[in-house]
């Protein structure tokens, strides 16, 4: 799959109205555009929350930035005489909004919500299970109980650091099948990181 194919804040995937004005915003958001109320809250992807493509490097500073914005919009200090669905509504959102913003400082979590990400961009992180990830190869696992046996914390670092290298690539490319296994030779090795 493309880039080009899948576009952050595809209108169609995401054509949830103000209850209170019933516009329909042009992309993803909070708040309805044309009012500032508050939209009813629908589950998103960590990517489309944060208006970017996947990457396993993502710009900090504009998730950042976004993060704290969506913050100052959603506390309640901040929300006045809202009716309580909205406040309702406010919660979920920034529940979410907490939740990706963890997920998007770690690797193995950026990997699924990439992969559910080329699946639907619409579908929030909670969606991904560990069984949709494939069982490595048996060379992998050889090469995993070996480090598990008698190896430095230096050449585990490398390894890990090694698939983070071809698991870039593949997020970078949208490529599903190969973030599915750098993602599971992640998980196994972020394991070793652990013990070592």
């Amino acid at each position: 799959m493309k880039k080009a194919d899948v576009g952050v804040g595809n209108r169609f995937m995401f054509n949830v109205g103000c209850a209170h004005c019933h516009h329909t915003n042009m992309e993803p958001s909070i708040k309805c555009e044309k009012c500032g109320h508050i939209l009813p809250f629908y589950t998103m992807n960590p990517f489309v929350i944060f208006k970017t493509l996947p990457a396993l490097k993502l710009n900090t500073v504009q998730v950042d930035d976004l993060y704290f914005d969506f913050q100052r919009q959603l506390h309640p200090d901040k929300l006045g005489d809202v009716p309580d669905e909205e406040r309702r509504w406010a919660d979920q959102h920034i529940s979410q909004i907490n939740q990706s913003y963890k997920a998007l400082k770690k690797p193995i979590l950026i990997a699924k919500a990439a992969i559910l990400y080329c699946k639907d961009p619409s579908l929030p992180l909670d969606k991904f299970k560990d069984d949709d990830l494939p069982a490595p190869g048996a060379e992998f696992l050889k090469a995993v109980m070996a480090l598990q046996m008698d190896a430095s914390a230096e050449t585990v670092q490398q390894m890990y650091n090694d698939i983070l290298d071809r698991l870039n690539v593949a997020i970078s490319e949208l490529n599903e099948p190969a973030i599915l296994n750098e993602a599971s030779e992640l998980t196994y090795v972020e394991r070793l990181r652990t013990l070592k």
